[in-house]
C-alpha cells in the first residue's frame, strides 16, 4: 500500500497490544499503518502499554514503537473535550471508560482518526473509525 504523506492516525492500545502477541509482527497492523500512515498514540496508550508491563513484571514494549508514533499529551484542550464527551456517553448510558474517553477526546481535539480493534467502544463517539480490515 503507498504511504498517505498527510494522513495522521492514532493508534490504539488494541492495535500495538495484537502487535506484540502476533506470531508474525512484521505483517501486523501496526507494521502495515506505518507504511501508509504519519502515526501517534495518546499518552494514555503510552500509560496503558508501561501498566501492562509493570504488572507482567516484563520490559516495556513502548521503547520499540517510540521511533514511529508521535506520542500526544493530554493537554488542557483534551481534558476539557473529554469531560464533555464522558458526560454525553453516561447521559447515553454509553460509558465507554475514562481511559477510552481521554483516547477519543485526544482523536477529537487533534482531528486524527483512530486505527482500532476495539470498535464497540469508539463508535459510540464522534470519533472517525478506521478498521484494521481496511489496511
Amino acid at each position: 500500500m503507498e504511504r498517505m504523506e498527510t494522513d495522521r492516525v492514532l493508534v490504539d492500545t488494541s492495535i500495538l497490544i495484537r502487535h506484540f502477541r502476533s506470531k508474525e509482527p512484521q505483517i501486523s497492523v501496526f507494521r502495515k499503518a506505518i507504511r501508509c500512515y504519519d502515526l501517534c498514540l495518546s499518552a494514555i496508550t503510552a500509560y496503558e502499554m508501561e501498566f501492562g508491563a509493570v504488572r507482567a513484571g516484563r520490559l516495556s514494549d513502548l521503547g520499540v514503537i517510540l521511533p514511529y508514533v508521535e506520542v500526544i499529551p493530554i493537554d488542557l484542550d483534551v481534558a476539557i473535550k473529554a469531560s464533555e464527551l464522558h458526560a454525553t456517553l453516561i447521559s447515553r448510558n454509553q460509558d465507554i471508560g475514562i481511559k477510552d474517553v481521554f483516547i477519543a477526546a485526544t482523536c477529537l481535539v487533534y482531528d486524527v482518526p483512530i486505527l482500532t480493534y476495539n470498535q464497540a467502544h469508539f463508535f459510540r463517539t464522534p470519533v472517525r473509525v478506521i478498521e484494521p480490515s481496511s489496511l
